[in-house]
């Protein structure tokens, strides 16, 4: 989701090709929670048939604001340690899913037990 001021949305189960959508790093975690709240509207206008995609177009006709750099970096000092901690929060979830899907089958055929 977020490292070095980059969006990972592959945390989030979708892809972007850089041919279809891309952000300066300094206004990516900026753009982010826009990005979290239009995705259903953007699913909704994919097209193609076999493999469906949100074309360019699609991405080029949402308007968003940007702030002048002063605001970004202010918005920055309030949100950094926040997005921080969603990183650290999705990485830690992400080990107890494995540790989970590693532990649960031996449980339950017997070869572990809990006292």
């Amino acid at each position: 989701m977020y490292y070095n001021n980059k969006i990972n949305v592959n945390l989030l189960g979708y892809t972007v090709s850089t041919s279809t959508a891309s952000a300066r790093a300094e206004v990516s975690l900026y753009i982010y929670p826009y990005l979290k709240n239009e995705i259903p509207r953007l699913m909704s206008l994919r097209t193609g048939p076999q493999q469906p995609h949100i074309n360019k177009g699609i991405v080029d006709a949402s308007p968003i604001i940007l702030p002048p750099d002063e605001i970004l970096q202010r918005y920055y000092k309030n949100v950094d340690a926040l997005f921080e901690k969603i990183y650290n929060v999705a990485f830690q979830n992400r080990d107890l899913i494995q540790l989970r899907d590693w532990l649960l089958p031996m449980l339950m055929n017997g070869q572990i037990t809990v006292k």
